[in-house]
């Protein structure tokens, strides 16, 4: 799958899944521009000072390439495989900057959604505050009570304070990454994914990945294996034979190119394997969120109907409220983080541990 096409599917075919939004907050508008992560993406890799290194290496090698008059020289072999591999290089490293975008921003649109959060819980936890100080001065409750609600607020406070210093941290480390001040636009939450589709066996799919990620380690040792045969023939043949010790050396090496790949590829092969129980996992985990949030939505609607005729206080039902939405930032942040890890699984080479 291509970037662009990757970059479509995250962000204009994924299946849309339902959001209802906790009736205690309204979405709040903005004449900023939405900030989108098709964009993000974009200037990513125009930011990118990977890509640029690799190119310069393409050309290198070209060049290299063009020097060597016999085709069929290991320098020339060695020379047209480095390039095909970093050309392959380049097409990775977009993945790998689309997976680190997309967790960025969509950390930015969580942090953001935390903190909306977190004014509207101090400011209840200071309403349920005021009424407990009430009640303490009064008899009404004890000394213990009272505490753990101050307590709670300074906790909530405390929390907010480590979600805006977060919030301004990655804002400033997403402008390194993107050139894009996030100040200047509007961040809106994306309930929409898509369920990732192997279509073979996670067998078939780690071996095939795994093979692909060692195609050029593996074309270069057998390139080393094949010189090193031919040079001893030769020598033997018309040259002068190589010492004891040149031999042994030539040959280790060799051995130990060839036993690497294949350290390689089960490494690979283990990795890709464990990422799919991650991203399964993961989707599991979307669909528990998804019915916690359900669950809490229902039973927030005869809670509305009890406040509207006066059986149950408004703070009784702000905090139901609440619950409500810190249900929804659950089934929020399981999307976010099963879109990281179902692009992963689908795209294994933008897998952080791996390198390339």
């Amino acid at each position: 799958m291509n970037l662009k096409s990757s970059i479509k599917k995250g962000i204009a075919c994924f299946t849309t899944i339902f959001m209802v939004t906790c009736p205690l907050y309204a979405k709040t508008t903005s004449s900023l521009p939405t900030l989108t992560l098709e964009k993000c993406v974009e200037m990513g890799i125009n930011m990118d000072t990977v890509l640029p290194e690799y190119t310069r290496k393409i050309e290198l090698y070209t060049a290299k390439k063009g020097d060597y008059q016999n085709l069929a020289s290991l320098e020339y072999q060695q020379a047209k495989t480095y390039i095909e591999q970093y050309e392959t290089a380049k097409t990775y490293r977009k993945d790998v900057i689309y997976s680190t975008v997309l967790d960025s921003y969509q950390n930015l649109i969580l942090l953001q959604e935390k903190i909306n959060l977190g004014v509207k819980q101090i400011e209840l936890q200071e309403k349920l505050l005021n009424q407990y100080s009430i009640k303490f001065k009064n008899g009404l409750c004890d000394k213990l009570t009272y505490e753990n609600q101050v307590q709670e607020l300074s906790n909530l406070k405390e929390e907010q304070e480590k979600n805006i210093k977060s919030f301004e941290n990655l804002k400033a480390s997403f402008l390194k990454l993107t050139n894009i001040d996030v100040n200047s636009y509007t961040l809106v939450p994306d309930y929409s994914y898509e369920e990732f589709d192997l279509k073979e066996s996670i067998s078939a799919y780690s071996s095939r990945i795994a093979t692909e990620l060692t195609k050029y380690q593996k074309n270069l040792a057998e390139l080393s294996d094949t010189y090193f045969w031919d040079s001893i023939f030769t020598s033997g043949v018309g040259g002068s034979n190589p010492n004891y010790s040149t031999y042994i050396e030539g040959k280790i090496n060799v051995a130990d190119a060839l036993a690497k790949v294949d350290t390689s590829y089960k490494n690979y092969k283990l990795s890709i394997e464990n990422l799919y129980t991650t991203a399964s996992n993961s989707l599991i985990d979307v669909n528990l969120k998804k019915a916690a949030y359900q669950t809490a939505q229902d039973n927030l609607k005869p809670l509305k109907l009890k406040y509207d005729t006066g059986y149950i206080s408004e703070a009784d039902y702000e905090q139901q409220t609440m619950a409500c939405e810190q249900a929804r930032l659950a089934y929020l942040s399981s999307i976010y983080n099963y879109n990281v890890n179902s692009y992963i699984i689908m795209h294994p080479w933008a897998y952080s541990a791996f390198s390339y």
